[in-house]
């Protein structure tokens, strides 16, 4: 399946599908008054020529339309995709058109095009609503708000490449267009139901991503052996390259010498021009032997001389198994002059045939250790300090080096969580997608709070304190804001260290609290949607518009956040709590971070 067309129109009018447009005439006009953002008004009109679009049968149409009430009559043009008859020549267009009283009908009325036939929707104006069409050369599907209407029979006609956005006649269409995307295929109506549920920002959590998850300081781990080694006062070692489930280990095995004297294992790229002072540090590795030991760990030079950090010790119970080791230390007040430390592993068993065998290293800032990264010099790609929106939208978020949350691998949904300290994490969105013309959207996550204490914050985006959107915990209880303040009181919060979903949704007339896929508590109380950001930030409130937290932090874990651009079903928050659904950018079907159709 390939989406070739996908025009959001909430940026931009740019083609973001597979496929490139070869002719465009006229313009496309984009406003304020979008479904997910900006949008594109139908008053205009932009005839576009996709070339991989001709010659397919089979396909999916889908896109947001609104129409103003008491502005469009009959056969105003919204949409046109141009096809062809069986014998080549020009079909009619599947034409998507207005009627009177605000239907929207979906005509194509030539024998041997697509169809010979309309079918017509529910009233369509004065809101939004989502329209999608299949079509697999038998059978033509209708589908309205992510439900199907109607089908008929196809005639065997296919596409020609080209389509107008808007009209090029006078009959143009009084409203706006949102999201049109165009598929070389039948799409299922699982993903036409997650279409229709408009979700405009999903930062899933799950994986390491950007700075998430701990820096490692220490660079060419699991890619050779050249930095390991084993000190001896005497005696002799081997170093062997062994390759285990495509992860490169190091094994270092004492030789048939005597030893005597000092013993050491050392790992020389310990990323030293990044420590600094006073600082608290995690040692990590996997490590397989066939002694038990304690391990002594701690960094200085290979002479024994210019400590940096004090002593940590775990202890090996195993053998000939492998085992992770985790070592806390700290940096002293004073670092040597000198910078050629190594991580330093002393109390090994130097008997004659004893072997280590080493993977996973990690070094990083912090008291909990994280699964193994590569260093940002290693693998460059990862450490962009952006955490991608996997919607598609481009409502990415942004981490900073020092207020960067840590990635956990506990979490109910995807390969796991971010944790956020309570002190100063948090990400930032740098547009917010939720806009002062939105009239219904929610916001859903999963979280495990570390403790109840005063306000913490899942989301805030707002030009000052205590307006704007916003949603915390006040004590035990989730205040939600639409610049109208609104305290749930049906719902006392007293699970800490437990994975919770909450969603709350926001329609033209109501608020609702929804907790793990059941509606808690409800108001009729509504704000009038001003005051808010241009940049949002998850984890911490923010005081102005600059996407950057302030005060009353999270002190917890998060994952699978997401936000609509519609006031979700009960039906939909339960399936969402039962399944993590979503699409990714290339608008396959997602299911806990893995594409599955």
């Amino acid at each position: 399946m390939s989406l070739l067309v996908w025009m959001p129109f909430n940026k931009d009018d740019k083609n973001y599908g597979l496929s490139d447009f070869s002719q465009k005439s006229g313009t496309i006009k984009l406003c304020d008054d979008g479904k997910i953002g900006k949008c594109a008004d139908l008053t205009n009109y932009c005839s576009l020529f996709f070339p991989e679009l001709a010659d397919k049968r089979s396909f999916s149409i889908s896109f947001w339309i609104y129409c103003k009430d008491g502005f469009t009559t009959n056969w105003n043009r919204a949409l046109v995709v141009y096809d062809k008859k069986t014998d080549g020549k020009a079909g009619s267009g599947i034409r998507f058109e207005s009627e009177s009283d605000g239907i929207c009908s979906i005509t194509n009325n030539f024998e041997y095009a697509i169809i010979s036939g309309v079918i017509r929707t529910t009233n369509v104006r004065d809101t939004w609503h989502h329209i999608c069409v299949t079509c697999d050369g038998s059978v033509f599907t209708a589908y309205l708000n992510g439900e199907k209407i109607k089908y008929i029979s196809a005639n065997g006609g296919s596409l020609s490449g080209q389509i107008i956005v808007g009209s090029d006649t006078n009959t143009f269409y009084t409203g706006f267009i949102n999201d049109l995307r165009i598929y070389d295929e039948v799409i299922s109506p699982k993903i036409i139901k997650i279409l229709s549920q408009g979700l405009i920002c999903h930062i899933p959590m799950g994986n390491i991503d950007g700075m998430i998850g701990g820096r490692n300081l220490a660079t060419n781990t699991n890619t050779n052996t050249s930095s390991w080694g084993w000190g001896l006062q005497t005696g002799n070692v081997t170093k062997s390259y062994i390759k285990e489930n495509d992860v490169v280990t190091c094994k270092l095995t004492r030789g048939d010498v005597t030893s005597s004297g000092w013993s050491y294992i050392y790992y020389k790229n310990i990323g030293r021009g990044k420590w600094k002072t006073n600082t608290n540090y995690v040692v990590s590795f996997d490590v397989k032997s066939n002694y038990q030991t304690t391990l002594r760990c701690t960094f200085r030079g290979m002479d024994g001389s210019n400590a940096m950090t004090d002593i940590a010790s775990c202890y090996y119970s195993k053998k000939n198994e492998w085992q992770r080791m985790i070592f806390k230390v700290t940096s002293l007040s004073s670092l040597p002059s000198s910078t050629s430390q190594v991580l330093y592993l002393t109390n090994v068993n130097s008997s004659t045939g004893a072997y280590y065998q080493f993977k996973n290293l990690k070094i990083e800032e912090g008291t909990t250790a994280t699964d193994w990264t590569p260093a940002p010099e290693d693998v460059p790609f990862l450490h962009d300090n952006i955490i991608y929106d996997t919607s598609g939208y481009r409502n990415n978020g942004s981490v900073t080096n020092t207020t960067c949350p840590t990635w956990s691998n506990d979490s109910p949904r995807y390969r796991g969580s971010y944790y956020f300290n309570g002190e100063n994490t948090y990400v930032s969105l740098l547009n917010n997608p939720i806009q002062q013309s939105t009239k219904e959207f929610s916001i859903a996550c999963w979280f495990k709070l570390t403790t109840v204490r005063g306000a913490q914050t899942f989301y805030t985006a707002r030009i000052r304190a205590g307006e704007g959107v916003g949603l915390f915990f006040i004590g035990n209880k989730i205040r939600f804001d639409d610049n109208q303040q609104y305290t749930f009181q049906n719902y006392i919060f007293n699970s800490i260290n437990t994975w919770t979903h909450i969603c709350v949704t926001r329609s033209i007339s109501a608020k609702n609290l929804y907790i793990n896929g059941k509606l808690v508590d409800s108001c009729n109380q509504v704000g009038d949607m001003n005051n808010i950001g241009v940049k949002g930030t998850i984890g911490a409130s923010q005081d102005s518009d600059n996407g950057i937290g302030s005060y009353s932090y999270l002190n917890g874990n998060l994952s699978d956040f997401r936000i609509y651009s519609t006031a979700l079903s009960s039906q939909d928050i339960l399936n969402l709590y039962q399944s993590s659904a979503s699409l990714d950018s290339t608008g396959k079907l997602m299911l806990s971070g893995e594409v599955i159709e």
